[in-house]
């Protein structure tokens, strides 16, 4: 990771942290086939990078960050694994992404938030070269976009986040 990545990422958990939502939380919403009640949100950060994430009382759940980096980050289920290298499903309508990422634990309150990061698709420096990102996470962003329910499936649990509900969050997320 670069060293612009990991300071990135260290100040978007220290930055965000007070405000995520941990999906501990959300344990007994696990088994429901009903979508979390919570809103999207669209905004820019300070380096003007284009955020567009899942809010549900409050709290932060899901965020996909396209800056100098592409970042996916979610509040992760509670379990034996708190951190260390894990592999996700997102479920976007008939598209699968498996995506491996990394779990990060901080304290909040005197509880652990767990959650799940992962930059530029896991791709190598090579493959960035090549062009792929920029067209894999357009693909992304339309499905993302486009599905009624998005499915977050991990060894600890299953989040499920309603239809994107800005209506012009493609335009504004796709590179």
């Amino acid at each position: 990771m670069s060293r612009l990545a990991a300071a990135l990422l260290f100040a978007f958990s220290f930055v965000l942290l007070p405000a995520i939502g941990s999906a501990q939380d959300k344990s007994k919403h696990d088994q429901s086939t009903v979508p979390m009640q919570g809103y999207w949100r669209f905004e820019k950060d300070a380096a003007d990078a284009a955020n567009l994430s899942f809010v549900s009382d409050g709290k932060v759940i899901f965020l996909v960050r396209a800056g100098r980096t592409i970042s996916i980050w979610f509040a992760y289920p509670e379990g034996p694994q708190i951190t260390g290298p894990v592999r996700v499903r997102i479920e976007t309508g008939a598209k699968r992404w498996r995506m491996d990422g990394d779990l990060r634990t901080e304290e909040q309150n005197g509880k652990p938030a767990i959650y799940f990061t992962q930059n530029d698709f896991g791709m190598t420096d090579r493959k960035k070269r090549w062009g792929t990102l920029t067209q894999r996470y357009n693909q992304f962003i339309e499905g993302l976009t486009a599905a009624d329910q998005i499915v977050i499936t991990t060894k600890q649990g299953v989040i499920r986040l309603p239809a994107v509900t800005i209506a012009d969050a493609r335009q504004q997320m796709q590179l």
